[in-house]
């Protein structure tokens, strides 16, 4: 990595900065507990789409959180989090069990990430509960298509 990545000061109640590196495509984001992490082969695209989101917090376990390989900076990592436990947790409170269970199945980042920015937020759209709702429909729907392109390879069927 060519230096260290400049992050911005976010309006978020779990994320404090965000700031990203164009070359590498690195998501650098300092949540609220202080700790900084930073996510690899993160499209341009969604970093812009998660800074004009309402709810940031709520997008990035949507759209981040257990797709991207990761690193945490700083202290050890001993202690780190289980970050897709935490995303299961969020769908849970946020979705009911049915979109959590979704999460543990196979699918690629980028086919997410581009099923749910077709639409991207708008800056009066209500909080983090629709961002929930939306993006775990685009999540069911992107698993759904998944689902069917597997289907069709198989010479099974």
């Amino acid at each position: 990595m060519a230096g260290p990545i400049e992050r911005k000061p976010v309006q978020s109640k779990a994320i404090l900065s965000m700031g990203y590196d164009q070359i590498e495509q690195v998501l650098e984001i300092e949540f609220g507990t202080g700790r900084i992490y930073q996510y690899l082969d993160v499209p341009e695209e969604l970093y812009a789409w998660i800074l004009r989101a309402p709810g940031k917090g709520a997008l990035f376990n949507r759209l981040v959180e257990g797709k991207f390989r990761f690193r945490r900076l700083g202290a050890d990592t001993d202690d780190a989090v289980d970050l897709g436990e935490a995303l299961r947790a969020s769908l849970e409170t946020a979705t009911g069990k049915a979109a959590a269970d979704e999460v543990g199945q196979a699918v690629e980042p980028r086919d997410v990430a581009a099923a749910a920015m077709q639409t991207p937020p708008s800056e009066d759209e209500g909080g983090d509960t629709a961002d929930v709702l939306d993006l775990a429909a685009a999540l069911r729907a992107s698993l759904q298509a998944k689902a069917g392109d597997d289907e069709a390879d198989d010479p099974k069927r």
